[in-house]
């Protein structure tokens, strides 16, 4: 679970974060981004991203009704959306400070810029905002939950077998890889291309969702950060000395320096950990600590259908965790 290829006493300079609202003149491409109804939307995005409207958000969710609720966040409540014959979620900001502004509204308009601009298939797919001042974000629908609750679920983690597991864990790998060495150019006022890169900075296997095939996807963008390509490879990209996310799936090093790439990587190396274990959240970081220690059994979920166990080569490969990242 080693979070970079750099003892972090080598040293890099912090990146300054991309102001992303700042970018959306050109994002627009001089498209016109008011909705076709003439109200103002909640954020302004290209013409060519869809506003839902309050009746269709209401219809579509049976004026918000409990037995669609599919989850709650730090925002508000998220439900599952019928519209046109589709099914999506819909995040509805009801825990937006001052009415929708300030830091919270910042983050709400952070994560619809960066899903917009960042598309891969293995990360939540933006399909659209609520027109008018009622802010909410919509998104691809996600049949399968989350990570979170299918390892928390006995009945559905014994069928969730190894192959399944690693499968997920390597969707994982592959958004990160995309967010983390600059998956897309991105054009400054100046006209120069530069190379972007995104840290998540709230990894977790609440924020991995599972669509119908059961593979996984990359969600809740609402901390993340756009910065600046420097020392990529380092996995030194850093956001600030704040650790954002919780606390419980940041690395130590985070806790020190700030968020980095690698930080992201740590943990998503807790998420390895989750699948291989079974363990509950809290319990993560001690698992962690005595996973590595010399001498001690693999921790790992015995609640696999008998017919599905885990192959030998992952019991070594737990063995030789080490508690310190740097020696591993």
């Amino acid at each position: 679970m080693r979070g970079s290829r750099q003892d972090p006493d080598a040293g890099s300079k912090p990146v300054q974060l991309f102001p992303l609202q700042k970018w959306i003149p050109i994002l627009k491409d001089g498209s016109n981004s008011r909705p076709a109804n003439g109200s103002k939307a909640f954020i302004e995005l290209p013409s060519t991203v869809r506003r839902f409207s309050y009746e269709e958000l209401l219809v579509g969710t049976q004026n918000l009704s409990a037995s669609l609720l599919v989850g709650r966040g730090g925002f508000g409540p998220v439900y599952q959306l019928k519209a046109d014959g589709v099914e999506y979620a819909v995040k509805v900001g009801t825990n937006l400070p001052d009415a929708g502004v300030g830091q919270g509204r910042h983050e709400f308009e952070n994560e619809a810029l960066l899903l917009w601009m960042w598309k891969h298939p293995r990360i939540v797919s933006l399909a659209g905002v609520s027109d008018g001042q009622f802010p909410c974000l919509i998104y691809e629908y996600m049949p399968g939950g989350s990570l979170s609750s299918v390892i928390h679920d006995s009945r559905r983690a014994a069928q969730f077998g190894p192959v399944k597991r690693l499968m997920v864990a390597a969707d994982v790998a592959n958004a990160l890889m995309y967010l983390h060495e600059g998956g897309r150019g991105v054009k400054p006022k100046n006209n120069k291309v530069k190379k972007a890169v995104v840290l998540h900075r709230d990894i977790n296997s609440s924020n991995v969702l599972l669509d119908q095939d059961g593979r996984g996807k990359l969600g809740d963008f609402g901390l993340s950060a756009m910065l600046h390509e420097v020392d990529v490879d380092s996995g030194m990209v850093m956001s600030g000395n704040q650790v954002v996310g919780q606390w419980a799936w940041s690395a130590p090093e985070a806790q020190e320096l700030g968020n980095m790439t690698a930080s992201d990587i740590y943990s998503f190396g807790l998420i390895l950990l989750q699948m291989l274990s079974g363990c509950e959240d809290s319990i993560l970081p001690t698992v962690r600590i005595s996973a590595a220690m010399p001498g001690t059994d693999p921790v790992l979920d015995d609640r696999l259908a008998p017919h599905d166990p885990w192959p030998a080569m992952i019991s070594e490969a737990v063995s030789k965790l080490s508690y310190d990242p740097r020696t591993s």
